[in-house]
């Protein structure tokens, strides 16, 4: 399983729950001080988790599930732009 620490921005929680949401994922109650994001997915095993930390100013902890779809939902963020600026010629 893979984990980052610096991967997702806190500033785009919102942004990123709701990309999974259009992927399928439905959120779920929090459990612990630290989680931030819950979200299950009818077919899957395990939850999205994404976690915060003390020592955390920036940035949110992934893992498994919430990492893989933290680095598509930047990868889309990327191509959207150049998308816009096409659509404007």
């Amino acid at each position: 399983m893979s984990r980052s620490r610096n991967l997702l921005a806190k500033n785009h929680l919102g942004d990123f729950q709701g990309y999974c949401e259009t992927k399928g994922w439905h959120p779920q109650e929090l459990k612990g001080d630290f989680e931030v994001l819950r979200m299950t997915k009818k077919g899957e095993t395990g939850v999205l988790l994404v976690h915060d930390r003390l020592d955390a100013t920036v940035h949110y902890t992934t893992g498994g599930h919430a990492y893989n779809l933290a680095r598509e939902f930047y990868k889309s963020r990327k191509v959207a732009p150049i998308d816009r600026v096409l659509s404007e010629l």
